[in-house]
Order: C-alpha cells, then structure tokens, then sequence
C-alpha cells in the first residue's frame, strides 16, 4: 500500500553514493557530459531558460532524496511536467508538482511539502529570501535565469538616453513638473556653473531572471561606445527614439557630444536581495539627488511599481524583452496616498464601532 509518507518510487538507481567523477562549478562532469539528460534537457525545455537541471539532478543524488516537491511561478508552471519527468527518469526519486502556484520569494512552501511526504523542495523563479537552513526540509532555489538579448538592450538604451546628464534631462524627460522637481534639489542647486558635462546616471534594477543581462550592461553603459556601436545605433535611431523622447522625427540627440559618451550605471541592493533585484514588496530607497532615471528590466509593472513607490521623484522606465520595448513608466502617487489613506480611516472607524458597548 502506497501513501505519501511513503511514495512509490518510480525508477530506482544503482547506486547513488558511487563517486561521480570530477567536479567542475560543483557539479561532477559525469552529470554535466551525461548524453541522454542532456538530450533531455534540449528537447524538453526551451534553450533561453536555465533551470539549473545539472545541478537539481546532482543535488538529489547527493542527498538520496526520495521525493522532490516542485514549485513555481504561474508563469513557469508549464514546464513543471517536464521537469518532473527529468527528475524521475535521471535521479529514481518520485516528483510532486504543487498546485499552488507561488507568488513571491516568500512563499516558500516548505511545510505543505513536509506534510506531502517530500524530503526535498525545488522552488523555482525567486532568489533565497528564506535561508535554507530555516525551512523544513531540504531546499533549492533556482533562479531560472532567462536569456536577454543584451546587444539589443544596450542600443535601445543609447538611442534613447542621452549620456549627457543636461541633456538627458532636456530631451527625455519632457514633463515640466519633473524638470522643475530636479531643478528644485539642492544638491543641483549647488553645482557650480562649468563646461564640464555630467554623465547621466541610470539606476538598473530587475527581477531576478535578468540579473545577469543587468550586470552585463552596466559594465558596457560605463564605457564609451565605439565607432560600431555608434553606427549600429543609427540605423534603429529615428522609430524608437521619437517614442521614448515624446519627439517626432527627431534625430537630434546624435548630433550632441552627449549622445556618445559613457554613462554612470549603478546596480542598487537591498539586502537580502541579490543586487539589482526587486519585488512587489522590497525594493531599494534611491537618492533622487544623483540618479537620473531607473530603468527596469521585465515584464508587467508588479515589481516595477514597488520601486516607483520608493522613488516618486526618480522617472522609470521599463525595458520588456519579450517584447523588446522601452517605455517610459507613471504611477499615481498622489491618488495611491488618497486610496491608502481611505483604508486606514475605514479600518479605524471598524475599530471604533467595534468598541462601543452593546446593548
């Protein structure tokens, strides 16, 4: 008789202890150079996707789990049978696909997986907000890194974002409510009157599927671009620029000295996220006095909004790629503080009513 105390397991290994061979990154290259889990990998799972099968299949091994909770994002809950038919096939461990979907990094459903009998959980799509040795069982997070087209981001962003802190702030940012809010920050006021120019200041923050894409281009917006780059750039130029810049047919940015230069990127943490990354809930406090615009990278605005929430006087801007679009980002804060102070009057007043004697 089967219960989940005790799953049947569907494949069993030789011997799981055996010594694997060399390790490369961690994980032993028996794993890594295996041609059947490899073809597996290539034909169940798309190739853009890292869900760090390698080292989920080691991981099992070295431990000897016998049962393997799986737990995902909506978003990534198609891939949850192949991967569960991966793991049962190279590791002889049983697999449980969680039907409730997880909605952020705190959702680490360690007691639900206990109590179905798993003696491991894989918690995919978020960084380690919970530390593993504070769940109930054995847990592995895997950030399922999704690959970005980085050149065509770093483009997107010179064609549209001037180096040129002045004119940056002239040519993109076209409200006059956020040019007289810059104007109005101290810091600015002091500067003294030079020719020198100021670079523009981008902060570069994300979910964590993009972290890397977020490093790799700050390193390239920190430098000057080349006689390529500056070429490739005008080609896509006229389109994407009049969008963003709220300009028609204008191609004026490329005639400035502003549009070639290097930028100043930052990559902001709060701890105990991974640099760069926010959620729904956390996100870092900027200083609107140095960081000219934030640019997001991701889909949807959940996440994006909590940044902007910390930093009403910084503009954002979202970079989607999926679709490949830059767009400049608004929120509402003036009508979020009157919702929000709506709620809280409600509730007290709940409160007041609830305290009046009864007859």
């Amino acid at each position: 008789m089967n219960d989940a105390s005790h799953p049947r397991r569907r494949f069993v290994r030789s011997d799981s202890t055996k010594d694997e061979g060399p390790m490369m990154g961690g994980i032993p290259t028996s794993v890594l150079e295996d041609p059947l889990l490899n073809v597996a990998i290539d034909s169940l799972l798309p190739k853009h996707y890292n869900f760090e099968i390698h080292k989920t299949v080691h991981q099992i091994r070295k431990y000897e789990a016998t049962c393997v909770a799986l737990q995902m994002p909506e978003g990534l809950t198609m891939f949850a049978t192949a991967i569960a038919d991966i793991i049962e096939r190279f590791t002889g461990a049983a697999s449980v696909i969680m039907g409730d979907v997880t909605y952020g990094a705190c959702c680490v459903d360690d007691y639900t997986a206990l109590a179905l009998g798993c003696d491991m959980l894989v918690h995919y799509g978020h960084s380690c907000l919970i530390p593993v040795d504070q769940t109930m069982i054995r847990t592995l997070y895997v950030f399922v890194e999704i690959q970005v087209d980085t050149t065509h981001l770093y483009q997107t962003i010179r064609v549209n974002f001037p180096a040129d802190r002045a004119c940056f702030r002239q040519r993109v940012l076209t409200s006059p409510y956020e040019q007289a809010t810059h104007a109005a920050l101290p810091v600015q006021a002091q500067e003294p009157t030079t020719s020198k120019k100021q670079p523009t200041h981008i902060a570069l923050v994300g979910t964590v599927q993009f972290i890397g894409a977020i490093q790799a281009i700050r390193e390239a917006l920190t430098t000057c671009p080349s006689e390529d780059d500056i070429s490739a750039r005008k080609a896509i130029a006229p389109k994407e620029e009049s969008e963003i810049a709220g300009a028609e047919h204008d191609n004026s940015i490329f005639g400035t000295s502003g549009a070639h230069g290097a930028f100043k990127a930052s990559v902001p943490q709060i701890k105990p996220l991974s640099p760069g990354e926010v959620l729904g809930c956390t996100s870092p406090k900027l200083d609107a006095s140095d960081v000219d615009a934030i640019l997001y990278v991701g889909d949807g605005r959940f996440h994006l909004e909590s940044i902007m929430i910390a930093n009403p006087r910084i503009p954002a801007f979202r970079y989607d790629p999926y679709t490949k679009r830059l767009q400049r980002e608004l929120y509402d804060h003036a009508e979020m503080r009157r919702l929000r102070k709506k709620a809280v009057l409600e509730a007290q007043a709940t409160l007041e009513d609830a305290s009046l004697p009864r007859g």
